[in-house]
C-alpha cells in the first residue's frame, strides 16, 4: 500500500536561502509516515494502548533539488520487510507538482515493547496490515560507504531543551539533524551544501543526561557523533554529493 498526501510546506521548513531545508524534508516525511500508520490503525496512541512502540533506528536520505517557497509537495510512502532484520523498513519519495523528483528516503524501524523496552519480532499481520512491498523508492537498496573516523576535529556540549523530547520522553528522531547542523562549521551549514544524510540511531538520549557532539571532516563531507554520558547514541553523515555504494 502506498499512502499519498499533497501539503504546502511551512515556513519552519525552510532554510534561509529561503528553500525547502533537508530539515524540512525530514519533518514532512515523517508526517507522511504519522498519517500511514493512522490509516491502517497503527497509530502512536493505538501503539501505546498495547503497550508497544516504534523505534527508528536509521535514516537514509538524498536530496535531488531544493524547491523555493510556495511550491506543493507529494509524497509517497509504503512500508517494506526488512528481511536483514526483525523490523520494518518504510520509503518515501517526494515531487513537486510538476513531478520533478526533490529526494528520497528509506529508514528503518524496530518495534519494541514499551514496559522492558525489548525488540518485538513484526508479524505477518503487521505487514498485511502496512500492505508492505518488497520494492525501494531506491531500485536496489542504497548501502553508503560510511569510512571509520580516526580523529575529530571539534566538540560541544549540547545543552537539552524540554521541547527536543518526544511523547517517549527520548530526544526526537528529528532533533538528532539539528544536532549535527549545530557541529559543523557555520560557513558549511550557511552554504547549504547538503545533499544526503544517513542518521543512525543507537540508543536514546533521556533528559538529565549530559550530551556532546564531535565533529570530523571527512572527504566526503561531515561526520557527527553524538554522545551521551560518555556513549555513543547516534552516528550523523552529512555528504555534499550523493555517496557511492
Amino acid at each position: 500500500m502506498v499512502y499519498r498526501m499533497t501539503v504546502t510546506p511551512m515556513l519552519e521548513e525552510y532554510g534561509k536561502d529561503l528553500r525547502l531545508s533537508p530539515a524540512g524534508i525530514l519533518k514532512i516525511f515523517e508526517n507522511a509516515a504519522t498519517r500511514h500508520s493512522a490509516a491502517v490503525g497503527d497509530s502512536v496512541a493505538e501503539c501505546l494502548a498495547r503497550g508497544e512502540a516504534w523505534y527508528l533506528t536509521d535514516w537514509y536520505v538524498e536530496i535531488y533539488t531544493r524547491i523555493p517557497m510556495g511550491l506543493r509537495v507529494k509524497v509517497e510512502t509504503f512500508c517494506r520487510k526488512d528481511t536483514r532484520s526483525v523490523g520494518l523498513a518504510r520509503e518515501f519519495r517526494m515531487r513537486d507538482d510538476m513531478g520533478n523528483l526533490i529526494a528520497l528516503s528509506t529508514s528503518k524501524w524496530a518495534r519494541v515493547s514499551v514496559a522492558d523496552k525489548r525488540i518485538l519480532r513484526v508479524d505477518d499481520q503487521t505487514f498485511l496490515r502496512y500492505g508492505a512491498l518488497s520494492r525501494s523508492v531506491f531500485g536496489e537498496i542504497p548501502t553508503p560507504v560510511r569510512h571509520s573516523v580516526k580523529r575529530t576535529q571539534s566538540e560541544k556540549t549540547v545543552a537539552l531543551r524540554r521541547g527536543d523530547f518526544d511523547v517517549h520522553e527520548h530526544v526526537h528522531n528529528l532533533v538528532y539533524l539539528d544536532y549535527a547542523f549545530e557541529a559543523i562549521p557555520k560557513a558549511v551549514y550557511n552554504a547549504h551544501a547538503v545533499r544526503a544524510f544517513h542518521i543512525s540511531y543507537i540508543k536514546p538520549i533521556c533528559a538529565g543526561e549530559t550530551v556532546k557532539t564531535k565533529c570530523a571532516e571527512t572527504k566526503e563531507g561531515y561526520t557527527v557523533f553524538i554522545e551521551a554520558e560518555n556513549t555513543l547514541r547516534a552516528r550523523v553523515d552529512l555528504w555534499a554529493e550523493h555517496p557511492k555504494a
